[in-house]
């Protein structure tokens, strides 16, 4: 997974280059990428520019939006007020691709949500992943 250290530090698990290393010195087809988007931006990074470099290479999606320096596991298109993937082009390509691993939204509803509240927001979130698996989005 491309991941980030202490204070949100580049540890060498970032980049295209960082994860091929491992890739092509493994040579084995029981080893991927996972590539989380949030962790992208917060490395300050294009997610999307990443998927189309790995893209044969990625296993597993953690598709979730934040913001810089901080990790918030948000639904796509929920701080819209300061997004910095475009979720459309990232679906388009994940789509025209061969990626057959799973979808999976990372998510972290704000503690201040009531129970009623969490049950809207995952609904919300699933009702999100299936309009991008049935591509309306």
């Amino acid at each position: 997974e491309n991941i980030y250290g202490s204070n949100y530090a580049d540890i060498h698990l970032t980049t295209k280059e960082d994860l091929m290393f491992y890739i092509d010195f493994f040579k084995s087809k029981f080893l991927g990428v996972c590539l989380d988007t949030g962790h992208s931006v917060i490395l300050k990074q294009d997610p999307v520019k990443l998927f189309e470099e790995i893209k044969d290479h990625i296993v597993a999606l953690h598709l979730h939006t934040t913001v810089e320096n901080v990790d918030l596991h948000a639904i796509p298109y929920t701080v819209s007020y300061c997004e910095s993937i475009d979720w459309d082009k990232l679906y388009r390509q994940i789509r025209s691709s061969n990626y057959s691993g799973p979808l999976n939204f990372e998510l972290m509803p704000p503690d201040n949500l009531s129970e009623e509240a969490k049950k809207a927001y995952y609904l919300f979130a699933y009702e999100t992943a299936k309009s991008i698996v049935d591509g309306e989005i």
